[in-house]
């Protein structure tokens, strides 16, 4: 009960209340949707073998108003140099704390590809809140746009400056 939900395809008994999932090896995996609301979260559950019923109950917490912030380090970089940018996302709740625990997959998209590219996949797992991403910068100059996508969460976005190369001394 909440501000929750179950994803209803991986009911095995539609015919009882709640999710109903069978096991023999000792463990479920299931994934708990939280909606836009705020609040407590009870998830009550009970085990029932041919022996005995064991039951019990977990309170979760779901937050209002998470969104993805982004970041650099550092905060801009010079086009063509070998240096290399981190892009960071961070999950945070209304009140600007990361959260931690807290895992999804983030999705990287570089707006204006002239400006640079990622160093590997541009598809990763955020850990403990956090996710980050190697940025290399090509030639040219200005702003580099990042967002960053993740389900649950509005669009996250980020403007890299990269600026104008240094000029070389021809003597």
């Amino acid at each position: 009960e909440g501000p929750a939900s179950f994803d209803d395809a991986e009911d095995e008994d539609t015919k009882l209340d709640g999710l109903q999932k069978i096991v023999t090896e000792g463990v479920a995996n299931f994934k708990i949707l939280s909606t836009a609301d705020e609040g407590e979260i009870k998830l009550k559950v009970a085990i029932i073998d041919s022996d005995n019923t064991t039951s019990g109950e977990i309170e979760l917490n779901s937050r209002a108003n998470m969104k993805l912030r982004m970041r650099s380090v550092p905060t801009s970089i010079s086009a063509n140099s070998p240096d290399i940018a981190e892009i960071i996302v961070e999950a945070v709740d209304g009140d600007g704390k990361i959260l931690n625990n807290f895992s999804s997959p983030i999705d990287f998209k570089l707006l204006n590809e002239n400006l640079g590219s990622f160093s590997g996949e541009t598809s990763v797992q955020m850990q403990n809140g956090v996710a980050k991403i190697p940025f290399k910068p090509l030639a040219g100059n200005g702003n580099a746009e990042i967002a960053a996508t993740s389900p649950g969460f509005s669009p996250g976005s980020y403007s890299l400056a990269i600026l104008p190369q240094m000029a070389e001394r021809i003597e």
